[in-house]
Formats: C-alpha cells, structure tokens, sequence
C-alpha cells in the first residue's frame, strides 16, 4: 500500500484560467495560487519564446525567494 503524504503548503503556478485543473492534495494545507503564464501559450520566433520562457524562471525564482523569506522562523 502506497504511503499518502500530507503538505502544509501547496503552491500552483498555473495560469488563472486554469487553476482548477490543479490536482487536490490530502489534509488540509494552505494552498497559495502564482498566477503565472503557461510556456505552452508563448508565442513568437523562437528567440522571443527563449525570452518569455527565461522571464518566467526569473518570475518563479523571485515568487519562491519572498515564499521563504516570509515562513522563516
């Protein structure tokens, strides 16, 4: 039998429109929504996709920085 797992966080980074494709996790964590762009959706010449996709590391770097600044004890 597969062990479950319980979270105390839970973090999608989907974009809005889609949030609720996200999958449900047991217990009862306290889940936070990044409304972020899908790479999938990128559109443009390949270099400007590489562009996009890169902002979007940034963006999630910086999101996931200020998530562990503000729960440290």
């Amino acid at each position: 039998m597969k062990k479950q797992k319980f979270y105390g966080y839970v973090i999608t980074v989907c974009d809005k429109s889609r949030e609720e494709e996200c999958p449900v996790f047991m217990g009862t964590p306290k889940r936070l929504h990044w409304n972020l762009k899908n790479p999938e959706d990128f559109t443009g010449t390949e270099e400007e996709i590489l562009e996009k996709v890169k902002n979007l590391k940034d963006q999630i770097k910086e999101l996931v920085i200020e998530f562990i600044k503000s729960h440290e004890n």
